[in-house]
């Protein structure tokens, strides 16, 4: 049985496909994928030799796909070639960089539209489907009067309705995710990464086999600040138009949704947000509530170590070996992979948690359980495949683009 806290250093590998072009076989020397909660993942190829070839045919919007593994488990990256960068220079080297971003690329075009009496929820499925990704999205209770785009790409306007109402958003392979915060925690709980830090005087390149963690540093504090969510107590007011009352509600981080670590502190200080208007006494609460638990996650971290692919935005972490306090679950908010042709696989992380102490067993789910309405509106449990798109056809594999020959990565 493989050790979850050790990893072979040189056993990673990676492949790399354009399905418009599959006779581009040369494989870049490394990969850079960039993943970050409410950003776009972007994948960044190095070669070591300018390929004109490359040059001629991979122009913005060309499809592209990655798949890389370590010695346990593998990704996947599909996405859109975004531009290509090669210095002219009096050397030897003539490098290549193609960069890479992932399906959710189309979400970058500004729409108008305005929605009546809808949730964030709805409407968030609606951008899904008008771009053909799969709409993985928990139900909201709040219903607005009017919600409105104008002047915001799409990504903006499901990135600013997640933050309004305290849920998280992140576009997975195909699948657009809309989850309140405790729900997209557990989408990744069936199996957690182990970064453990085992021998403190034994240089971490010196055996093949060796810990999954070289250094981790976490700030420990009372009033952090997660997203430009600080760690205080949440009031929400506002006064009914008809009626003319007064409806406030308060939350605090340390009392709303499940907690992670057995040690969480109250908070110091109180914080009245202005730019929510409420009008009755659901909506103050909900959204009180929403703000509440954007700023449990308030103790920041930062390691690297050894790659896995598993660890990306809003998916858990346990970390082992390092500092008081620190040892436990953390949910990463940033990640960094490397992947070098020689097998080498590194990764350097950003993460956060809600305290100190041992796990608690809050967010661990128990029994497995379906979710029937989700199942039968979104088909979220069952498997995703997806395919492109093809609109319309290639005549001349020098001209292509993301309008010429507009294929896309849709869910199938």
């Amino acid at each position: 049985m493989r050790d979850p806290q050790r990893q072979n250093r040189y056993g990673s590998s990676f492949t790399v496909s354009f399905p418009d072009f599959p006779g581009f076989t040369q494989l870049p020397y490394s990969l850079t994928l960039t993943q970050k909660m409410g950003s776009h993942d972007v994948l960044e190829m190095h070669y070591t030799s300018l390929n004109v070839n490359y040059v001629k045919a991979l122009s913005t919007g060309v499809a592209v796909t990655v798949t890389w593994s370590n010695d346990m488990t593998s990704g996947t990256f599909i996405g859109y070639v975004s531009d290509l960068e090669y210095p002219t220079s009096s050397s030897i080297e003539k490098p290549l960089k193609i960069t890479c971003l992932a399906a959710s690329y189309p979400l970058k075009e500004n729409r108008q539209k305005i929605w009546k009496n809808a949730t964030a929820s709805e409407v968030v499925t609606d951008i899904a489907k008008f771009n053909n990704l799969k709409p993985v999205v928990t139900k909201s209770d709040i219903r607005f009067p009017q919600i409105s785009f104008s002047g915001q790409s799409q990504w903006q306007k499901v990135q600013e309705l997640a933050r309004s109402i305290g849920y998280a958003c992140q576009v997975v392979g195909v699948e657009l995710h809309f989850h309140p915060v405790d729900v997209m925690l557990q989408k990744s709980l069936t199996t957690i990464p182990v970064m453990a830090f085992l021998e403190r005087d034994i240089p971490s390149t010196s055996q093949p086999m060796s810990q999954t963690l070289d250094h981790f540093e976490s700030t420990q504090g009372d009033f952090g600040n997660f997203r430009g969510n600080s760690k205080s107590t949440k009031i929400v007011g506002g006064v009914d138009p008809l009626t003319g009352k007064v409806y406030r509600a308060t939350s605090s981080p340390a009392s709303v949704g499940k907690n992670m670590r057995a040690k969480n502190r109250a908070p110091l200080f109180s914080d009245v947000d202005t730019t929510i208007v409420v009008i009755d006494k659901l909506s103050a609460q909900s959204l009180s509530d929403a703000k509440a638990k954007l700023a449990k996650l308030s103790i920041p971290g930062y390691g690297f170590g050894q790659g896995d692919p598993r660890i990306a935005p809003w998916r858990t972490i346990q970390i082992e070996g390092s500092a008081a306090g620190s040892n436990g679950f953390w949910v990463t908010s940033k990640a960094v992979h490397t992947i070098v042709t020689d097998g080498k696989y590194t990764i350097e992380f950003e993460c956060v948690t809600d305290g100190t102490g041992d796990n608690t067993n809050s967010i661990i789910p128990g029994a497995p359980t379906v979710d029937l309405n989700e199942a039968l509106t979104t088909g979220a449990n069952r498997p995703t495949r997806y395919k492109l798109s093809n609109s319309e056809p290639m005549t001349n594999e020098s001209v292509t683009g993301y309008n010429v020959v507009p294929r896309r990565w849709v869910a199938v």
